[in-house]
């Protein structure tokens, strides 16, 4: 039998292979680093540069100024503002309650316990039919279906008690089967090996829920808070799929604030709210980003492990 020598790795061998390297890095890169110079950069930087800038509604110009921020800071403005972060907090601390009730689902349909399927039918329908079209069926239901039980029509422009709870209500349901599908996606994704291992052991299936799948997807867990914590100034909770631009102003969001002044206008003119509504978008960005990443860090950090 032939025994074939190996070459010994030359600098120069060794130079092809770090450059080859180095170009297919690059190349790997660059798609993600022009989508987000694109995407991002350049769509955003007119909006941070009209952050910065006065318009004046009677000759069209525009000037340096920090007016726009200084206008978010009045007796008139900061009162609106507390109630639209209010209810986006409302909202963020209702899907915090819901995620270790999606995870048991989920877990209970990874699993394939009795009537897991009808269960996984059920909760997908909300995010199979259109958001128009369940926001319809469920305002009819609940003003008109459940009438015998509310003396107003509850997601109506009159007021009621019962109106913000059925708009969380509607809120969850349509968000529920989003995260149901990432969860079980990522549950199907454990290791067998160590789900047997942890059986053998005599592990219960609560303990194999505790100690096995929950480390193993904390990941992703992490991934769906903050994507919920960046949404806390941009979800609208569906006020406009209910009221269009006329939601109550006890129930706007800072999304669905943010998003009306941009299309109507809280001012007389409508360009003018464009630079005020920049400057506000800098600074619940400037107060949101670093919350959101020392949260990450955190609970990457003091989180379950696999190990």
């Amino acid at each position: 039998m032939k025994m074939t020598a190996t070459k010994p790795v030359t600098k120069t061998t060794k130079k092809k292979i770090d450059r080859s390297s180095t170009v297919f890095y690059c190349v790997m890169v660059a798609l993600p680093l022009l989508q987000f110079l694109i995407f991002y950069v350049v769509v955003n930087f007119n909006s941070i540069l009209m952050a910065f800038q006065e318009y004046n509604t009677l000759t069209f110009s525009t000037t340096l100024s920090l007016s726009n921020f200084e206008g978010w800071f009045t007796k008139q403005t900061l009162p609106i503002l507390g109630v639209c972060l209010k209810n986006s907090m409302i909202y963020f601390g209702v899907t915090l309650l819901a995620i270790p009730i999606s995870l048991c689902i989920s877990y209970y349909i990874y699993k394939k316990f009795h009537l897991s399927q009808f269960f996984k039918v059920i909760s997908f329908i909300p995010s199979i039919i259109c958001i128009s079209a369940l926001a319809i069926m469920y305002k009819a239901f609940v003003n008109y279906g459940m009438s015998s039980i509310f003396t107003t029509a509850p997601i109506s422009l009159e007021y009621s008690e019962a109106r913000q709870p059925m708009l969380i209500v509607f809120y969850l349901l349509v968000n529920f089967s989003g995260n149901l599908l990432i969860y079980i996606n990522a549950m199907s994704q454990a290791s067998p090996s160590v789900i047997e291992a942890a059986k053998i052991d005599g592990a219960s299936e609560f303990r194999i829920f505790i100690h096995v799948i929950i480390p193993q997807i904390w990941g992703t867990i992490v991934s769906l808070l903050i994507i919920f914590m960046a949404g806390i100034v941009t979800n609208q909770a569906f006020l406009f799929t209910f009221f269009g631009i006329n939601a109550p102003a006890e129930l706007q969001t800072l999304g669905y604030f943010i998003f009306r002044n941009i299309q109507e206008g809280a001012t007389p003119n409508v360009e003018a709210s464009y630079y005020q509504t920049s400057a506000l978008g800098i600074m619940l960005t400037l107060v949101l980003a670093p919350i959101t990443i020392l949260v990450r860090n955190l609970m990457l950090k003091f989180g379950p492990r696999e190990d």
